[in-house]
């Protein structure tokens, strides 16, 4: 409908989130992280208290759903849904142009550099995943809003990313030498307990021999003791015998 015409516009049926799940056959959480992350692409009205998505929402959603299962990553998918969103609007811009001479005059004067724009957009997106420093242009006032905030995203989310694997290799790096250090002690413990082996097995061997001595030095004194008395013996009965006068 034209908008000189002074009608009021109808206003677009939206649908609450469990008929926008059930429509895009997916779970409510899916659903609900799908808004989240993807956002910028969907109507204010998703981002609410109580979510309502329009027929665009649901569509983009649906190509969001499309893309994550032939395993694109979001940066891919935010890619996507942001050339169409800038084709969309370049195409609406092209309707609305009837409307006036002004519109007119402003779309001629901004074919070129629409067209460029969009050329350095393809561009960019073939080295979105290896250079994130190098993804906006110069020219980024000519960018539509919407590519500028998505490749703003991707860049701090690159950051994120590069800073989060610097901590989890300082991390990783403290584990291991920590490591390292345990295993360089555990070696000296065992070593440690071997040589207390040693000495305690040389301690036992030296007991032994000890004992074996004390014996043989005790069955020694027990024979000569022995001896002693059996003489004792015999002098008692010679002074005895002496007394009796056996002997005279």
């Amino acid at each position: 409908m034209n908008p000189q015409d002074g009608q009021t516009p109808i206003e677009e049926a939206t649908y609450p989130f469990s008929e926008a799940a059930t429509a895009l056959d997916t779970q409510p959480h899916l659903l609900w992280r799908y808004s989240q992350r993807f956002a910028l692409f969907l109507g204010n009205e998703v981002t609410g208290e109580h979510p309502h998505y329009s027929a665009a929402d649901l569509e983009t959603l649906r190509t969001v759903l499309r893309l994550q299962e032939e395993g694109r990553s979001d940066g891919q998918i935010a890619q996507t849904l942001a050339l169409r969103q800038a084709q969309t609007e370049q195409a609406t811009e092209s309707d609305t142009s009837v409307y006036g001479p002004k519109a007119a005059a402003d779309e001629a004067a901004g074919d070129a550099s629409e067209e460029s724009v969009l050329d350095d957009v393809i561009e960019l997106t073939l080295n979105i995943e290896d250079d994130y420093a190098a993804i906006i242009p110069a020219d980024a006032d000519a960018m539509p809003q919407a590519l500028r905030s998505v490749f703003n995203a991707l860049a701090d989310s690159q950051q994120t990313v590069l800073s989060n694997q610097a901590s989890m290799r300082e991390v990783v790096g403290v584990i291991v030498q920590d490591n390292f250090n345990l295993k360089g002690e555990n070696r000296k413990l065992r070593e440690r307990m071997l040589e207390l082996e040693r000495v305690l097995a040389e301690y036992q061997r030296r007991e032994e021999m000890r004992k074996e001595r004390l014996e043989s030095r005790l069955r020694a004194l027990e024979g000569t003791v022995g001896g002693l008395q059996q003489q004792i013996a015999q002098i008692v009965q010679l002074l005895r015998k002496r007394r009796r006068g056996w002997f005279w």
